[in-house]
C-alpha cells in the first residue's frame, strides 16, 4: 500500500508589523490515514453489514418494511462515509 500523502501547512506568526520584530514560520506536517484504517470505516462496514443482513431477512422477522429500511441504511451509511472521506481530503489538499 502507498504511504498516505503529507499536507504540510506553513503559518507565519507577527506580532509587529517592524521589520526588526522577528516574525516566526511554523511548519506543521498531518498525514491523512487510508481510508480503511480510520474507525469511520469499521463503523460503516458493521452498520452496512447490518442493514444487509436486514434486507436479506436474516436479521428481524422479514416483512417488507424491514428489508426497505435495511436498504436504506446501507445507502445513508455509504453516503455519509463518502462525505466524510471527501471532506478529510478536501481540508488536507487546502493545507
Amino acid at each position: 500500500m502507498p504511504d498516505p500523502t503529507p499536507a504540510t501547512t506553513t503559518t507565519t506568526d507577527a506580532t509587529s508589523t517592524a521589520p526588526d520584530a522577528g516574525a516566526s514560520t511554523v511548519t506543521t506536517t498531518t498525514t491523512v490515514k487510508p481510508g480503511w484504517s480510520t474507525s469511520e470505516h469499521a463503523l460503516t462496514v458493521l452498520v452496512a453489514f447490518l442493514g444487509a443482513f436486514t434486507t436479506a431477512g436474516i436479521v428481524g422477522d422479514g416483512s417488507i418494511y424491514l428489508r426497505v429500511a435495511g436498504m436504506i441504511l446501507v445507502a445513508l451509511t455509504t453516503l455519509g462515509y463518502q462525505q466524510s472521506r471527501a471532506s478529510v481530503k478536501k481540508a488536507a489538499s487546502k493545507a
